[in-house]
């Protein structure tokens, strides 16, 4: 779970651990426009695939799978967003 609050990344929570991190690398752990930033990223880099899904809700990226290269393995980068809670 990643807390945000006022435009920045508060905490992080795992939930396959007990591992929590009270003053997380922002870069690491985005917020929900810097999710929107990732894909500009893939784009502009020529990713080979990018597939993405919106929430219809709300119109963030929900559920992301870029590709930068065919031919390399482990350079791919997929993330979901669940329980969003908009307070």
């Amino acid at each position: 779970m990643i807390e945000v609050r006022n435009g920045a990344v508060r905490s992080v929570a795992y939930q396959d651990s007990e591992t929590h991190l009270d003053a997380p690398d922002t870069t690491t752990y985005p917020t929900i426009p810097a999710l929107f930033d990732v894909l500009t990223e893939a784009d502009e880099r020529n990713a080979v695939k990018i597939t993405v899904s919106f929430s219809t809700e709300l119109g963030f990226p929900e559920d992301v799978y870029i590709d930068y290269a065919a031919n390399i393995a482990d350079e791919e980068m997929a993330f979901t967003v669940t329980e969003f809670v908009r307070k």
